[in-house]
This record gives structure tokens, sequence and C-alpha cells, in this order.
């Protein structure tokens, strides 16, 4: 992605935004969104601070872009899954595979994008942090119609209230992949989340 961003001689291109979200994008997932500065990212990818600013406004804007786009290239993921006709069981599952993909051999960082923007607070700007809040109420319903979805068709027992349920599955699954981003291997992140969620079976 580097490569195709940098310009040649002569007259600059004209800046590609889909390819300098997808740039920013893993940068911040990669090194943390308040970790990297606009200078860092006008020089690995090869632009100009004017064309940036043209483009996205401010470093703010830029920030929200990417998390928007990450919730529709990495997020959307998950919500197919809530969204589609399967068991319980398998849905888990299928979560539990998308918690422990091997995203180095798609070039993409470990850990969530979402989570470190969540914990950067308010060294975020405020259309960021207003992004961050709307998306992490999206996830936390999605988990809670998932919940409910199982409750009414008898997969998941009434005997915990859907909230913690939810809150508990999102939990692990945030622990999973921060475990994933510190180092841990495969096989242990999926040992973890068959013990956290044992008494689903």
């Amino acid at each position: 992605m580097d490569s195709r961003l940098k310009r040649g001689r002569g007259r600059p291109k004209k800046l590609n935004r889909n390819q300098v979200l997808d740039f920013v994008m893993i940068s911040y997932w990669n090194d943390g969104p308040t970790n990297v500065s606009i200078n860092d990212i006008c020089k690995k990818a090869g632009i100009s601070k004017p064309s940036l600013y043209n483009e996205f406004g401010s470093e703010d804007e830029l920030q929200a872009a990417a998390l928007h786009n990450y919730h529709e290239k990495i997020l959307s993921q998950l919500f197919k899954i809530f969204d589609e006709t399967i068991t319980f069981n398998h849905s888990l599952k299928k979560l539990i595979d998308l918690s422990t993909i091997d995203r180095s051999k798609e070039g993409l960082p470990y850990g969530c994008l979402h989570e470190q923007m969540c914990n950067a607070g308010n060294r975020l700007g405020l259309l960021t942090r207003l992004k961050v809040e709307d998306l992490s109420k999206k996830i936390a319903n999605g988990y809670q119609c998932w919940i409910e979805k199982a409750k009414s068709n008898g997969s998941v027992s009434n005997e915990y209230e859907t909230i913690f349920l939810s809150k508990y599955i999102q939990t692990q699954i945030t622990s999973a992949l921060q475990l994933q981003k510190e180092g841990f291997d495969k096989e242990f992140v999926l040992q973890y989340l068959k013990a956290a969620f044992y008494f689903f079976n």
C-alpha cells in the first residue's frame, strides 16, 4: 500500500482518498491513534500536508474517517455474524474464528483500532470521540440483539440478563484481540476463549 501512495517525479498525482484512508487506518491501528502525527503520515505515504488537509479538513476529521473505514472494512465482519440466521453455538464459533484469524497474512495489525480509540479518550478530537461513542453503542447493541435472538429460540438460557452476557462476551473478545497484539500465539488465544465460553456449551 505504501508504495502505491508514493509520488514519482514531476507533477504530483491527485490524492487517492481510499488508499490514504487504508494507510492511515493501518498506521493508527498498528502504532496507536495518538502516536501517529500528520507529519508521519505525509512522510510515509508520500503526500503533502496541503493535499491531506484539503481532502480531510483536519486531523480530527482524518481520525474519524479512519475509524469509519475500520468500521466498514473490519467490524462489518462482526455485524455480519450477528445478523446470520444460524445457531448460537455456530455463530459463537465464527466469532472465535474471526477473533483468532492470522491478520498478518492480510497485512493487517493485531488488536482493535476501535478499542485503542476508546482508551485514547480526550486525546482525540471531538468529532472522533463522537464517532467512537456512536460505534461503541452500535457494537454493544449488536451483541445484545444477538443474545436476545439466541434467548428467543432457546439457544441461551434466560438465567442471566442479556446485558451481562453481551458485555461478558464482548470483553472476552476484546481481551483475545489484545492478547494477539501482545504476541500470544493463536493456540493460546483459542484456549483462552474456549475457557471463557465454556459455560455456553
